[in-house]
């Protein structure tokens, strides 16, 4: 039988389906909310980011009816259902490994300081310079990312920047994947909604290693 149970506080909610306990943050579940404004109806791609949750945000109401769970949101007065199977496939409450963190003692994890050390080169430089190009990659492998200013205005540049290092792993949108808005998108990156912080394409082995945003 599923129940139902929220906080005191509204910030978390307990759920028991078959057999099992599941608890969730308000949080968690209004920024994975399947409803059509908060990811798009076509393909998943969420619409919103963090920043345009309230930030006290909470579970006002929550019931169960079959597997479905309908969790009415404050203060935004918003009701969403979550198919309970998937919520059970993505519970996290659960006992976790602990192994100790590492970093390579020859990479920099971000902090306020980043601003000022931002790796920043001139492509026509470290096209021209190979120590100047060592010196700009060896950034680039430190921070995780870097800049370079200078690029031309062409159709498939960013293949400049490319050949400097490596070679493109061509996938099934080409050489490169090209911003812009279509009729009928397949992906949010085809229309004029803003992109929030993500991962590009994790699925594919090899994952992406260095990716190139020419603007």
């Amino acid at each position: 039988m599923e129940t139902v149970a929220i906080s005191s506080d509204g910030q978390t909610i307990t759920i028991a389906h078959k057999n099992t306990s599941m608890r969730f943050h308000a949080i968690w579940l209004r920024d994975n909310s399947p409803d059509p404004e908060t990811r798009d109806a076509g393909n998943g791609h969420r619409l919103i980011a963090l920043r345009n949750i309230p930030l006290d945000t909470h579970i006002s109401t929550a019931s169960v009816d079959n597997t479905t769970l309908s969790v009415t949101f404050a203060p935004e007065g918003k009701t969403v259902d979550f198919d309970l199977n998937w919520l059970q496939a993505h519970q996290y409450d659960t006992p976790q490994a602990k192994d100790a963190g590492w970093v390579n003692a020859d990479l920099q994890p971000w902090d306020a300081g980043l601003q000022n050390n931002i790796p920043i080169a001139d492509l026509n430089t470290v096209r021209d310079t190979p120590s100047a190009l060592q010196d700009w990659l060896t950034e680039v492998r430190k921070y995780g990312f870097g800049k370079l200013t200078g690029g031309s205005v062409q159709e498939g540049a960013l293949t400049q920047v490319a050949d400097l290092f490596g070679y493109i792993r061509e996938t099934n949108y080409g050489q490169f994947f090209e911003v812009r808005t279509e009729v009928n998108p397949t992906n949010l990156a085809y229309t004029g909604l803003g992109l929030q912080a993500h991962t590009d394409n994790p699925y594919r082995d090899p994952v992406p290693t260095v990716q190139i945003l020419y603007c």
